[in-house]
């Protein structure tokens, strides 16, 4: 059994060391009351903190993107340009047919001119002095013919019938002096010498009436038609270089062949030139064409009529399609459209200035159009993109890039309709990332 031992107060005690006991209290009390603050405090804030930390791992885990939901599309339409060139409806180097010096030069690089305007002039004398010896030539030639059409005179033929009895007179007489130089020969009165003097003379004057005859015959029958025709012939042959020296003096004048603007004067005056040498070169005014190559897909969209618009810099020209050249360029693989610009829209545009066609085409897949800032390069060239599970954790899907535009891409790949995807800011994200999706636009 244990004794309990009580202390019991020392009546011995003085009111003094009672005193002193509270003195000391008091002192312990005051240091102990901050102590016991600091602590308080410090209790405090690390409930707080502990209270506080779920709801910031909450935040560090759903972190906020931007998404949006695939549509799916049957078919989606794009839109390609393709290069072409304005060229002059007509263009020409022009010169003369024939040679000969330039003697006037009328017009100048950039000049504006008319169909059937004079450009440059040649020295002409040459070509005018000819052409006036031809024509005194064809002059005479023509009235000889005249004159053998119409036939002799009745004057004529007297004449030549008067000539036929002289000379037949002519021919009696030497006849029979002949014979008498015959008879005087066989009697021994006259020589042989003198009768074949005689015989000469006598066959002289039958040639002579002989011809004579014959001239009368041809005045009173008329003149032949072979002589008629060849007359004619020779005042053909005469006409016919008249022709062409006046075809030669109007060549020697240059004209414009159509309304046409002076792009370059390749001559001066006093310079010689030869036939073909280009003198000017031209290209129609007011008329111009685009020729652009298309391939073969889109010419459905470029039928003959078809108003589209042409890029050029940045002027935007109307145009109407012409037609389609029906051969494919073996080089390019594309067929070549003529598309004529309209004529408000002509002065915008040059010769060889380069425009661009737009052309929008409709092409039957399946996809989804996204932005492209939603796509994820992946490996060896790939592609992909970040889906939102329904929990909020990113799944890394590949897709194929179909088609693309300046912003958004029609991809198709393992994502389904109806799927969230993460829009923006793909480069910070990693697949399993918990994320906090914001739907967008």
């Amino acid at each position: 059994m244990s004794t309990a031992r009580v202390h019991e107060a020392d009546p011995r005690e003085t009111s003094v060391d009672v005193t002193v006991r509270h003195g000391i209290a008091k002192r312990v009390g005051m240091l102990i009351l901050p102590v016991l603050v600091v602590a308080a405090s410090v209790a405090s804030w690390q409930t707080g903190v502990l209270d506080s930390e779920p709801s910031a791992t909450a935040d560090a885990k759903s972190l906020p993107v931007a998404t949006r939901a695939l549509a799916r599309q049957s078919a989606f339409a794009y839109t390609r340009q393709y290069t072409g060139e304005i060229v002059a409806n007509r263009q020409s180097e022009v010169g003369f047919e024939i040679p000969g010096q330039v003697a006037r030069l009328l017009v100048d690089d950039g000049d504006a001119v008319v169909a059937g305007q004079v450009l440059v002039q040649l020295d002409a004398r040459r070509i005018e002095a000819l052409g006036a010896e031809v024509a005194a030539r064809l002059a005479g030639a023509r009235a000889q013919l005249e004159e053998l059409v119409a036939g002799a005179r009745r004057q004529t033929i007297e004449a030549a019938r008067a000539r036929v009895d002289e000379l037949a007179a002519d021919h009696e007489l030497l006849r029979r002096k002949r014979v008498r130089r015959t008879e005087l020969v066989e009697r021994g009165a006259a020589s042989a010498e003198e009768l074949d003097d005689a015989v000469s003379l006598e066959r002289a004057a039958a040639a002579r009436l002989e011809q004579a005859r014959h001239d009368l015959d041809a005045l009173e029958e008329g003149t032949r038609r072979e002589r008629i025709a060849a007359q004619r012939a020779q005042v053909a042959q005469l006409e016919a270089q008249a022709e062409t020296i006046a075809i030669d003096l109007e060549k020697s004048v240059l004209r414009a062949p159509f309304d046409a603007t002076v792009v370059q004067r390749l001559v001066d005056e006093g310079e010689v030139v030869a036939a073909g040498q280009r003198v000017f070169r031209l290209i129609e005014r007011g008329v111009l064409q685009a020729y652009v190559g298309v391939p073969l897909e889109a010419l459905e969209q470029l039928e003959p009529e078809t108003r589209v618009r042409l890029s050029a810099g940045t002027d935007a020209v109307r145009a109407i399609v012409r037609s389609r050249i029906p051969e494919v360029d073996p080089t390019t693989r594309t067929v070549t459209v003529v598309l004529d610009v309209s004529p408000e829209d002509v002065s915008r545009v040059f010769a060889g200035q380069m425009v661009r066609l737009s052309v929008t085409q409709d092409k039957r897949q399946p996809g989804f159009w996204i932005p492209t800032t939603a796509l994820v390069r992946a490996e060896k060239g790939l592609w992909s993109c970040y889906v939102v599970s329904p929990d909020g954790v990113l799944e890394r899907r590949p897709v194929e890039v179909v088609h693309t535009e300046a912003r958004r891409a029609f991809v198709q790949g393992l994502v389904n309709e109806g799927e969230t995807i993460v829009t923006a800011g793909v480069h910070r994200l990693s697949p399993g990332q918990r994320v906090s999706a914001e739907p967008t636009q």
